[in-house]
């Protein structure tokens, strides 16, 4: 009798083994001007079988010539070895309102070919791409025409996917793309002055996802790895600072626990930025503990069916912060 319920376990165990869903791959966005890790980024990339690394290679931005690329990447390493690099173009929004459908494939054939000599510059071929855009409704048909050209160069083409894309894919569209990436955070008003965190926190992120069936396309998850300082002027929007002035010091008044006033004109060295007087800074920042609840939330409640996890961005802070 012992001997046939240790089978029976056996087989239990086994069975219920067979059947656990693998974890999810880690992958990363590289969001910097400019390519190069240091020893740390290189070994973890090594350590946790990193397998793809989506690279942002060019913004395409609105010019008096409709469109133009910049901030365009410059290779300072050379890529690793046994990772797959996945070029990813931003684009802006505003551009799929001005450009019309006779001009679209030239546009795609003018992307396509910078990515290619971004890539052929370090002899990497191209089989996959990803494009980001913020689409709306009035720019989705213009854009999606785009993703239909790039995919004749016969390569794998995805998309970002904003979380109220996701919620609201009846308006928004459903991309032709091979699949999607979808944005776990950002879903906070970050050009509102009185928005308390606008990377992500759980109320929000139930709000978009809840009551929501599965997507009708493949998609993995897109996480946070970061924090930033958001500057404001006369309360409107300014820019966006990965790195934090020091606010100890007499140049700064505080008037929440996470935001302050700037009290004189000054240039500020730890950030590289002038400051004027008046003007506020929200320093944005996740808990260890709010990430890692967003992320069982994510992992239970949100179909992950590429069972990849790319966390945004590659920096060994932030990989310190929240990955160990």
């Amino acid at each position: 009798m012992h001997k046939l319920i240790t089978a029976i376990l056996f087989i239990l165990i086994s069975f219920s083994a067979c059947n656990k869903k693998p974890s999810a791959s880690t992958s990363f966005y590289y969001w910097k001007t400019s390519y190069a890790l240091n020893n740390f980024e290189k070994k973890y990339l090594q350590d946790n079988h990193v397998q793809n690394i989506y690279m942002r290679c060019f913004d395409v931005i609105p010019s008096a010539k409709l469109y133009e690329p910049t901030a365009v990447l410059i290779w300072k390493d050379a890529p690793e070895k046994n990772i797959n690099y996945i070029p990813v173009v931003f684009i802006t929004n505003a551009i799929f309102e001005n450009v019309d459908s006779s001009e679209v494939s030239s546009m795609v054939n003018n992307i396509f070919q910078l990515t290619q000599q971004i890539f052929a510059s370090q002899n990497l071929s191209i089989l996959e791409m990803q494009i980001d855009c913020d689409w709306t409704t009035s720019t989705k048909d213009i854009y999606f025409y785009f993703l239909e050209l790039l995919a004749k160069k016969k390569i794998i083409v995805s998309n970002t996917l904003r979380l109220y894309q996701y919620k609201y894919r009846k308006d928004a569209g459903i991309a032709p793309t091979n699949y999607a990436s979808l944005m776990c955070y950002n879903m906070g008003n970050l050009k509102s002055a009185n928005t308390e965190n606008s990377i992500i926190n759980l109320k929000d992120l139930q709000a978009y996802t809840n009551q929501v069936t599965d997507y009708p396309k493949p998609i993995n998850i897109a996480m946070p790895l970061f924090d930033w300082v958001l500057v404001y002027k006369k309360n409107a929007f300014k820019n966006i600072l990965y790195s934090c002035p020091n606010t100890s010091t007499y140049n700064w008044k505080k008037i929440k626990e996470n935001q302050f006033m700037c009290i004189r004109n000054y240039l500020d060295t730890s950030c590289n930025q002038y400051f004027y007087n008046a003007e506020t800074i929200r320093i944005e920042q996740i808990s260890k503990q709010d990430w890692l609840q967003a992320k069982q939330y994510i992992q239970q409640h949100l179909s992950n069916t590429k069972n990849e996890i790319i966390y945004y961005t590659l920096d060994s802070a932030q990989i310190q912060n929240y990955l160990f």
